[in-house]
Formats: structure tokens, sequence, C-alpha cells
């Protein structure tokens, strides 16, 4: 985020995309940002988000995966989670051949941290040759499953044109999912995007978020009703 954070303020300053000055205030707020969150970046995934981590390995304790061999037993098997896992094992030995094979595994099965985890790799270049734009792609699958660090990362590349061309409407869009789903920083780049966007593509793009969010709660409220003990 730290990194994103930096490429949209420089480009907000020096591209097409300055349409006035930024003020003292919001440089102060994204210099704060950016140095809060250098104790918690990392460049790919576990299969953990900063707010479910507990969950997560909660869930690798119950699955009782305890040793390197029955985490590959598991990863062969084709469980996605085991498959994220393995991958990160290799990522952190920066084997990173192997944590690419194993995190596509995952995202070819539909995985939204394991496609989360590829569009990483592509967008930096790490143990596969740079493609932005098929990072691009990636990130696109995980975000459209909710997965909010995808929907950051889009909006981030859409505000600079970075694999893609440059697009403010789509990336504020973007951007307000993420902060809608709490990812980190999400809400401080969307109202740095909505400083520089002139106030009919701002009206036009807060009435998408509008009514993408509607949908997202109508689902949710049916998918509640569905289980047991619901209204439904």
């Amino acid at each position: 985020m730290v990194r994103d954070l930096i490429i949209v303020f420089f480009g907000l300053i020096s591209g097409k995309l300055m349409k006035s000055l930024i003020t003292i205030h919001l440089i102060f707020v994204i210099v704060v940002l950016s140095y809060a969150s250098l104790a918690v970046e990392t460049k790919a995934d576990d299969g953990s988000s900063p707010d479910d981590t507990k969950a997560q390995q909660t869930k690798v304790v119950e699955k009782k995966i305890t040793t390197f061999a029955q985490l590959m037993k598991q990863a062969e098997s084709g469980d996605v989670e085991a498959q994220v896992k393995l991958g990160w094992h290799y990522d952190q030995k920066r084997e990173l051949d192997k944590a690419l094979s194993w995190y596509k595994k995952a995202a070819n099965q539909g995985y939204a941290v394991g496609q989360f985890n590829v569009a990483e790799m592509l967008r930096d270049g790490a143990g596969v040759k740079q493609d932005k734009a098929k990072a691009l792609e990636y990130y696109l699958k995980a975000a459209k499953q909710g997965y909010p660090k995808a929907q950051y990362c889009i909006g981030i590349m859409y505000a600079t044109g970075e694999g893609t061309k440059e697009d403010l409407n789509k990336s504020y869009i973007w951007l307000a999912l993420s902060a809608y789903a709490k990812a980190d920083g999400g809400t401080q780049a969307r109202d740095l995007i909505a400083r520089n966007m002139d106030k009919k593509s701002l009206e036009s793009a807060k009435a998408t978020v509008s009514k993408i969010i509607a949908k997202l709660e109508a689902r949710r409220k049916n998918n509640v009703n569905k289980e047991p003990g619901g209204d439904g």
C-alpha cells in the first residue's frame, strides 16, 4: 500500500491528473498513512488479509497441517488453501518459480487469494516476466469475487495508467469498493482521486458505486435469509 499511495501521489502532481494543487493537509495524511503501513505491508498474500489473519490461521490448525509433507499432500490433492500456503512457503524461500506455480494452481480453480498473488508477481516481475496488463486481469478475477486488496490495487492501476489506460472514473469506483470492504488505505486513496475529478464525473462514479453496493447488500441479505433460522 505504501508503494501504491506514493505512486498515486506523484502521479497526481506530475501527470495529466493534476487539476489543482494538492493541499498541505493532504500531503500530511499520505505521509502519515504511508509510515503507519510500513509494519504490515507484504508483497504476496499467504491467504490471510490483515483483518482475517487469525481466522485463516485457525483454519490451518483445524486442518492439522503440521508438517511440510502434509501440506504438500493436501496441495497436490487440489486443496486451494494448501496450494497458496505452499506457494507462500516457496515465496519466502525466494524459490519464485515454484511459488508462482502453486499460486497459479489455486488461481486456476477460482481461488481469489491465489489470483491476487499471481497478479502481484506479474505486476512486480517476481519469478516471471513483468506483465502489468496480465496482472490487472488476475486482480480483476479476485476483485470480482469481492477481494478487497485486489479492488484496491485495480483502483491504483487505473489512477496511474499502470498496465491499462488511465481512468479516474474506474479508479474511483474500485477504490470506493475497496473502502466499503475496509481495505487498508482504500478510503484515503479514494478521497485523493475524488479531489482530482470534475464534479460531473465524480457524481457519476458515486452513483455507480451506490448501485453496486446496493446489489451487494441485497445479495447478502438474501443469503442471510436462506440460512437456518433466517427470515426466509
